[in-house]
């Protein structure tokens, strides 16, 4: 399986867990792509390292957001 499809039953799996709890889906969703980006992408042969993944992640709009 992709990891595109992945991505997205992960997304399905937040959006369902932040309608039926109350789990913050913002959380939820940044430790899933945690562990998409550290496990799941080394199982599927594209190991991603800790730098490749904090590259993505967008720190300006999260300090706009939690300031």
């Amino acid at each position: 399986m992709d990891l595109a499809w992945i991505s997205l039953l992960l997304l399905l799996l937040v959006m369902v867990v932040s309608c039926t709890t109350t789990v913050n889906a913002g959380l939820l969703a940044i430790a899933l792509a945690w562990i998409l980006a550290i496990y799941v992408a080394a199982a599927a042969g594209t190991p991603l390292g800790m730098k490749e993944l904090v590259a993505g992640f967008p720190t300006d709009l999260c300090l706009t957001l939690v300031a």
